[in-house]
């Protein structure tokens, strides 16, 4: 369909995933929210369902698409959800931090799996209160309607261990209320937490930006983009190219056009600072990046018309040169009108 392909390392993936593993002796939630960071959602979940113990989402949008993709494994929606009889329908379970949630799912009379997020500090979701949380805990056990899968928190820091210390000491308090009667799957998030030794109450570790290859200096990135060559112009010294007079050629040079543009998520700010792989060789972006295409040079290279070429292939680089992180740079190609293709 397009000339673009985004091409997903399904042995990156694994690597990821084992390495992490290995490295936490803890079970993995795969996070595959916002398109799995822009990797593409199916791709992600066919390769990793049988490595990762839950699938974990932002809304249910997202998680009614994942289980149209899994139909077994557990899919946790991290974020708001206020649909609760869909999520009971697809076999959804749902984040509670208020006690009228509860309520809501009691009115409801259907079955429903919940987690209940604790705000250790980051002050986004959660409980922050003790009292609130023995509240909850005594509504769940007068409704067996209600399925208490599992407790959660998460880390804001990836570098202060302190920070990380205070944080998990705050959440041990709460799991130390849960009644022996209950097992929910104890878990924590983010990735940077397998290189730390983990109390042996936690169950289970959320794996979001590391399994997609960053972050550490022991992830390896899974993604990479090629596309093809639609024009090739030969420019003489006083050529402009593109838009504003932006560049102007100071010499002979052949450039070729590229059919990818800021409406793919190849920002303007990527204009002069980028640069693409063709033929094995690096060639630099020249004048601004337009919505549907962009320009680069050409001029050492033999390339023709219709060749294959290299766009992306490391997200630091691009979030270096953008002063952005993985994550913006991952997820601003959610945009990319592309096809998507798993390969070993």
């Amino acid at each position: 369909m397009f000339n673009t392909t985004k091409i997903i390392s399904k042995s990156n993936l694994q690597k990821n995933i084992e390495f992490a593993k290995q490295k936490s002796h803890k079970s993995l939630c795969a996070v595959v929210k916002a398109n799995a960071y822009g990797n593409g959602v199916e791709c992600v979940v066919g390769a990793v369902s049988n490595k990762v113990k839950f699938f974990a989402v932002a809304n249910l949008s997202e998680a009614v698409e994942v289980r149209k993709i899994n139909k077994n494994k557990p899919i946790l929606i991290l974020g708001y959800c206020s649909n609760f009889e869909v999520a009971s329908e697809n076999n959804i379970s749902i984040t509670i931090d208020k006690i009228s949630q509860i309520k809501k799912i009691i009115k409801l009379n259907k079955k429903i799996k919940i987690h209940i997020k604790i705000n250790t500090g980051m002050n986004r979701l959660g409980l922050r209160k003790i009292k609130e949380f023995k509240q909850i805990i005594n509504l769940i056990k007068k409704n067996k309607n209600i399925i208490f899968e599992g407790i959660y928190t998460h880390f804001f820091s990836s570098k202060n261990k302190l920070i990380n210390k205070k944080q998990m000491n705050k959440f041990i308090k709460f799991i130390d209320l849960i009644p022996k009667k209950y097992n929910p799957i104890k878990h924590v998030g983010g990735s940077n937490l397998i290189y730390e030794e983990l109390p042996k109450q936690i169950d289970m570790v959320r794996l979001g930006l590391f399994m997609y290859g960053y972050g550490a200096i022991d992830a390896t990135p899974v993604m990479k983009v090629v596309t093809k060559i639609v024009n090739i112009i030969n420019i003489k010294k006083g050529d402009y190219v593109g838009y504003d007079e932006n560049f102007r050629a100071t010499k002979k040079m052949t450039i070729a056009v590229v059919p990818l543009g800021y409406a793919d998520g190849f920002s303007r700010e990527i204009s002069h600072k980028l640069d693409v792989v063709v033929k094995g060789k690096k060639c630099k972006v020249l004048g601004l990046v337009c919505m549907d295409m962009f320009m680069i040079d050409i001029s050492q290279t033999s390339a023709n018309i219709g060749d294959e070429i290299c766009v992306f292939y490391n997200a630091a680089i691009w979030a270096e040169k953008l002063n952005q992180s993985e994550y913006e740079v991952l997820t601003s190609l959610n945009k990319m009108r592309a096809n998507y293709l798993l390969v070993e």
